[in-house]
């Protein structure tokens, strides 16, 4: 059977992952209700990730750094967190009038906090995971992440949804379950599909012979040249971390085309290194190469995470309270939230497909250009329809959103990375998640100073920052 290539290895990859985050993805806000929570308190809830992300996001990046396998982080991160999503519904399965029930926020406010710190660098660590497996075909990740967009419309509006709407199934039942069966498909998938980094040995060894390859050339064409001196015209220069060691290439010859025949070679009268240096250890990601990163290609990168900072917080709002809103002020059921999410992924899915050629086309700036006006039309059109159908006809601009934005941002920061190093794009979400503090804090205030008020309320100012963010 010919083994799967790593387009598709990847692709497989993003499905499960985004299976897995469906559940229950955009749903939350309702799951959080569900256990009699009030808005204030989803709110504060929905704000922590920004609150935890911005510092377990580097630590977990060092923790990668250190197992040298980012596989290994995702092994401990998946299971871990669906241990902590699991202890949600911990204070209903106690005694009666347990102290869990009693300050059953402060107990969701502990998890969630820890949720968040093992849950945040996900989609970072995927990410990177995705590129390194791509290589030299890292303008095709649009095309493997589009499976992703798949795996998270289907799931909410044939499965999650519709499931919602039977009396019968409860939605934490729902949620529980399956985060649960996902969750454990993701392990599969990243322990036995993904490679396996090479050890260092093995780098050393490919290391090596790449440079005696390298010098029997260089050796050849000095010699043919005429350039080499009569007393060491046989006689070629090698770096090694114990000096400069002169070698004969036509003894390294002689040992290749014996070791090529498996036959052991004579010892060469000139002693030749046991193995030739390799380059440097990959350098690990510091703090302060965000400041680099920021200004790596000047204006353009500045205004770029600008851009990101306030898409950031006007998308905070939207993905929030989306869903409440469509319940709370429109009446929607279950299913016709997850059909939403199906035609926000439609629209995303050919984005994903053609994102290398969008991108030469129109370039990261109107890449993100059009993110913006996108958001724009959508957040203006929620505050004008009362129809919950209707809301339907500006859903594909969320998608339009989030495919042109996620194409052109991954690709962008993997572009200014240093090139030689093995950079993580993770800061590319630090600052994607740092800034939507401020897009919850409406939630909060909805519940705690304004009750009456509309869900919908936060959505202008959203619309507002994201129009000074597009000029």
């Amino acid at each position: 059977m010919k083994p799967l290539s790593e387009k598709v290895k990847v692709s497989i990859l993003f499905f499960v992952e985004f299976t897995w985050l469906a559940c229950p993805g955009r749903f939350f806000s309702i799951f959080l209700q569900s256990y009699g929570l009030s808005n204030s308190q989803v709110g504060v809830l929905l704000s922590l990730p920004s609150l935890f992300a911005i510092i377990s996001t580097p630590l977990w990046t060092a923790l990668s750094d250190v197992l040298g396998d980012k596989r290994l982080v995702l092994l401990i991160i998946v299971p871990c967190s669906i241990t902590l999503f699991a202890l949600f519904q911990l204070p209903d399965v106690l005694w009666e009038g347990n102290l869990l029930t009693t300050h059953r926020f402060a107990w969701m406010f502990i998890i969630r906090s820890l949720l968040i710190t093992f849950m945040s660098p996900i989609f970072s660590v995927i990410d990177t995971i995705a590129l390194e497996c791509l290589g030299s075909q890292k303008d095709r990740y649009g095309q493997c992440r589009l499976w992703g967009a798949v795996s998270w419309g289907l799931s909410s509006a044939f499965v999650i949804g519709p499931l919602l709407d039977v009396p019968s199934f409860h939605i934490t039942t729902v949620f529980l379950i399956g985060n649960a069966i996902t969750g454990i498909a993701l392990l599969a998938v990243v322990y036995f599909m993904l490679p396996k980094p090479p050890t260092v040995s093995e780098e050393d060894s490919e290391g090596h012979e790449t440079e005696l390859q390298e010098l029997l050339v260089e050796s050849e064409e000095a010699e043919n040249a005429g350039d080499l001196d009569k007393s060491s015209e046989h006689l070629v220069k090698l770096k090694h971390p114990d000096g400069i060691k002169e070698i004969d290439p036509a003894s390294l010859l002689c040992d290749s085309a014996l070791k090529d025949e498996q036959v052991e070679p004579k010892q060469s009268a000139v002693a030749v290194p046991e193995k030739a240096a390799v380059s440097p250890a990959t350098r690990k990601f510091d703090l302060g190469d965000l400041g680099r990163l920021v200004v790596a290609d000047g204006a353009a990168s500045i205004v770029f995470f600008l851009n990101i900072f306030c898409l950031a917080i006007g998308s905070s709002v939207v993905e929030n309270l989306i869903f409440l809103f469509f319940q709370e002020d429109l009446g929607a059921t279950n299913t016709l939230c997850g059909i939403s999410v199906l035609i926000t992924v439609i629209f995303e899915i050919p984005i994903f497909q053609y994102s290398h050629k969008l991108l030469e086309i129109l370039g990261t700036s109107k890449m993100m250009s059009v993110a913006n006006f996108a958001y724009v039309v959508r957040t203006v059109g929620y505050t004008v329809f009362t129809n919950p159908w209707l809301v339907l006809l500006v859903e594909p601009m969320h998608g339009v959103t989030y495919g042109c934005k996620q194409s052109a941002s991954v690709l962008y920061v993997s572009e200014l990375a240093p090139k030689g190093e093995d950079y993580p794009p993770v800061w590319d979400h630090a600052i994607w998640l740092a800034p939507s503090w401020p897009g919850c804090t409406p939630v909060w205030k909805h519940g705690t100073l304004q009750p009456p008020t509309s869900v919908a309320r936060p959505f202008s100012p959203g619309a507002s920052n994201i129009s000074g963010a597009a000029i």
